[in-house]
Parts: C-alpha cells; sequence; structure tokens
C-alpha cells in the first residue's frame, strides 16, 4: 500500500471494484507524501476526511470512497473490465482534440479562481474553434441545428 493510492488519485476517472480499499499509510510508515497525495486528496474529499485518511492509515472501502469523491463510481469486481472496457470505448468515439482541450481546461481551471477559470475556458473556446477544419466546423453547426428542431416539436 505504497504508491498505489498515490498513483490511483493522478486518474482522470476512477472506477473502482467493490472489492477495492483505499488507504493511506505515509504516517504509519513515517513516509512524508511527495507524490501530492496529500493535495490531491484534501481537494478531492475535503480537509477533514483527508486528514482522517492521513492520520490514521484507516482503509475506506469502495462505497465510502464513492461517496467522499475519491471513485467516480463503484461496480462488481466481475463488471470493472467490462465497465472500463465500456466506458473507454464511449470516450473513444469523441473528438480527440477536443478532448485533450477539455481535459488541459478543465486541470487548468481547477487551480485557479472560479472568475479566472470561467474566462480562461471562453479564451481556450475561441482558440480551438479558430482552429476546427471546415468540416468540423460544419459537423457541429448541424448537431446544433439538429437540436433545435427537436426543440420545436
Amino acid at each position: 500500500f505504497k504508491g498505489g493510492f498515490e498513483l490511483a488519485l493522478a486518474c482522470d476517472i476512477l472506477i473502482a471494484s467493490s472489492n477495492a480499499k483505499f488507504a493511506d499509510t505515509h504516517a504509519k510508515f513515517g513516509i512524508a507524501p511527495s507524490w501530492g497525495l496529500s493535495q490531491k486528496l484534501t481537494r478531492i474529499a475535503g480537509p477533514s476526511r483527508a486528514k482522517e485518511m492521513h492520520f490514521s492509515a484507516r482503509f475506506v472501502d469502495a462505497h465510502e470512497a464513492e461517496r467522499w469523491g475519491i471513485v467516480n463510481r463503484v461496480v462488481a469486481p466481475d463488471q470493472l473490465l467490462p465497465h472500463c472496457i465500456e466506458l473507454a470505448t464511449q470516450i473513444s468515439t469523441m473528438i480527440p482534440d477536443m478532448l485533450k482541450g477539455y481535459k488541459r481546461t478543465v486541470d487548468n481551471g481547477y487551480k485557479k479562481a472560479f472568475g479566472d477559470a470561467c474566462d480562461m475556458e471562453i479564451d481556450d473556446a475561441y482558440k480551438y474553434y479558430k482552429t476546427m477544419t471546415p468540416e468540423l466546423f460544419a459537423k457541429m453547426q448541424n448537431f446544433i441545428k439538429s437540436r433545435g428542431q427537436k426543440a420545436k416539436l
């Protein structure tokens, strides 16, 4: 249990088996965290919950981790791989440049004050639209038009 929790918190999306358990054992073994655990867990679960995990080395089961926002979802052990493959397949159908930019916007915006992050989002969107191919722009326009037509029904 040295480093696995920190590695898990580096993930953009974390799906856990119902058998999963998470713990921070740094204090128990006298090891100072240096891969971001103290900062990531505090931002994800809040300072009180993070301190509970940091200071006690208590294991948190998958369902508690989900309630605390540490994991996105908990699935049965035999459904973990199929669920993750299905999610990865769904993500793989997205426009790659959009995903890359979206991830960057979310990650960079999280470091900023809300108003500054919103301004950055507008700037990032403008930069993205400037780089769109005519085909992709037409696809986006058609999607927006089709949504408008459905709303009129």
